[in-house]
């Protein structure tokens, strides 16, 4: 996270980590399907990347939704 706010660099970071998704990112992409992949854009508020906020209504909403996204078949 420190090389990531002290460089400006583009960073592509590949995870199942949903949480690390959050706190690292500023976009989530997530790819799903096999044979004809679905593509889903999320944009990260600054204020949900703070780790210490993970019981907050916003990030439990960000959470889910990527939950759901990712167990889509």
């Amino acid at each position: 996270k420190n090389i990531l706010s002290n460089h400006s660099r583009t960073v592509l970071l590949v995870t199942h980590d949903i949480e690390e998704a959050i706190a690292l990112s500023n976009r989530i992409i997530i790819i799903n399907g096999k044979t004809n992949p679905i593509f889903s854009e999320i944009v990260v508020a600054e204020s949900l990347r703070n780790h210490n906020d993970i019981f907050s209504k916003d990030y439990v909403i960000l959470y889910k939704k990527i939950l759901s996204l990712i167990t889509k078949e």
